[in-house]
């Protein structure tokens, strides 16, 4: 189904951060080292995610940006547990932006198949930054 509707929204405090992989990144690039992670909520599991997220909705958010580190391949760190509580996020209506990471077409689908409605990918085009 198209959609021919532009949506867009002030993030905070609606869409709050949520690290799910903690502080933990094996990349620490020089741009980040691992400090926006350690501004973000943490749910490093899919049950403490839904807990979250739940309270969260509970308070007003409309949506959140799922990010954390990477592994040391670029893969977004414990993205393929917690898709069955990414696709319970959607179900409860929350909006979901989520950071990818390097992701095969298996993963590309299987974050479509969980109800991601935004999955964006952070590219650092300067090997010093």
């Amino acid at each position: 189904m198209r959609q021919d509707t532009f949506r867009a929204y002030y993030v905070w405090p609606d869409f709050p951060s949520i690290s799910m992989s903690g502080e933990a990144c094996a990349l620490d690039c020089l741009h980040c080292g691992r400090t926006y992670l350690a501004d973000m909520e943490p749910a490093t599991g899919p049950d403490m995610l839904v807990e979250l997220c739940t309270e969260l909705k509970r308070n007003g958010a409309r949506g959140v940006l799922l990010s954390g580190g990477c592994d040391a391949h670029g893969g977004m760190m414990n993205l393929r547990k917690m898709l069955p509580a990414i696709r319970e996020l959607h179900d409860m209506d929350l909006i979901i932006k989520l950071h990818t990471g390097f992701v095969d077409e298996k993963m590309a689908r299987a974050i479509a198949n969980a109800g991601v409605d935004i999955a964006s990918m952070e590219m650092v085009g300067d090997s010093k930054q």
